[in-house]
């Protein structure tokens, strides 16, 4: 995706969010028909790569509240997931390519049945890959990690691999090329690289340490980056795709580290926090070029906007591309938003402080 975005005044707080084919030209959404958002709605679609985008009624309607909604990467298929179940529709005939209800996944405690939460990820035109994640049936404490396989063409579901016994694994991200996992569980920030196959573990990138601040991340040609912050130093790390160590770049004094998008190929934003707590956007700013190992502090007081996009996003697998808008947006003190080029330094306010 680049980083394009629409306005839509329509959509209700309790609908899923809009959703972007991976090539950045597609947008849909589901409009409502009630304000509370949980009764039935259209699909309306937009093809962004025109200079004034008009959305457009598709004439899909999904009768049940979907929770999550995903765009193949051509932007003709849509999936919507409820509770307990997935459905596919071709979004210019309306017509609907299948429907499954998933396996029962009830919680040990009904309390715990709104943490049930389903990702999805077009393989390709005909296949989808689910990932459901759920409260554990023998404790509170833990949780499972379904991945099914759903074919289109003879809409068959079948089970690929069951991950038991995780700790609030939470972001769960998908290698472009749907050979890997990285699972970050929580509150120990045990980070583990697996086969997306067979759900195994490839290798642990990062052992538990629920005092450190982690995150990691897939770059846009596979490789993987770890952030770290620990016992008052901030670093970065570089994995290959079967999970072997390439480098460790310091990046000094640090007790928070997040991870933004690449301004370019290999040059990656990582944000820097001055203190464990504190303002969110009191960041020094890293461009950091993964191939030499060099990281040049570029500015301060931002923070990537980036850094939710894996929590929001409905695809585990869907990425930036390097040097797309997305990737030049920073948040600012007081809630401003700013367009911040780290190659050239070159900076514009898009929402000034206290703005909206």
């Amino acid at each position: 995706m680049d980083g394009r975005f629409l306005h839509t005044p329509e959509r209700s707080s309790f609908a899923p969010l809009p959703t972007f084919s991976s090539d950045g030209k597609h947008a849909a959404w589901q409009r409502v028909s009630h304000p509370s958002g949980y009764s039935s709605g259209e699909i309306v679609s937009v093809l962004l790569n025109g200079a004034a985008p008009r959305p457009r009624a598709t004439g899909t309607r999904i009768e049940n509240w979907s929770r999550d909604l995903v765009l193949s990467a051509d932007g003709t298929l849509i999936a919507a997931s409820g509770k307990d179940s997935v459905s596919v529709y071709e979004l210019d005939s309306a017509r609907l390519l299948a429907s499954v209800r998933l396996p029962d996944s009830s919680p040990a405690s009904p309390s715990h049945i709104d943490e049930i939460r389903t990702r999805m990820s077009f393989l390709e035109s005909r296949a989808l890959e689910i990932y459901r994640l759920s409260p554990s049936k023998n404790s509170e404490d833990l949780r499972e990690l379904q991945i099914f396989d759903l074919d289109l063409k003879s809409k068959r579901l079948g089970l690929r691999a069951t991950l038991e016994g995780l700790s609030r694994p939470f972001p769960i991200e998908v290698s472009a090329d749907h050979r890997r996992l990285l699972i970050r569980e929580n509150p120990s920030k045990r980070i583990t690289l697996r086969d997306s196959r067979t759900g195994e573990p490839v290798r642990v990138l990062a052992e538990a340490d629920s005092e450190s601040r982690r995150w990691a991340n897939f770059l846009s040609d596979g490789r993987i980056a770890l952030a770290e912050a620990k016992n008052g130093e901030a670093r970065l790390t570089t994995f290959s795709l079967n999970g072997e160590t390439l480098r460790t770049i310091t990046l000094g004094p640090g007790e928070r580290i997040v991870l933004g998008g690449e301004q370019a190929l290999g040059k990656l934003i990582v944000g820097v926090g001055r203190k464990r707590l504190g303002d969110f956007a009191d960041q020094q700013i890293f461009l950091v070029d993964i191939d030499s190992g060099q990281a040049e502090r570029r500015a301060e007081d931002l923070a990537p906007a980036l850094l939710y996009s894996e929590f929001l996003s409905s695809d585990p697998s869907q990425t930036f591309s390097p040097g797309s808008f997305a990737t030049r947006l920073f948040y600012g003190r007081n809630g401003s938003l700013v367009d911040f080029d780290a190659i050239t330094g070159k900076r514009k306010m898009i929402v000034p402080a206290g703005g909206s």
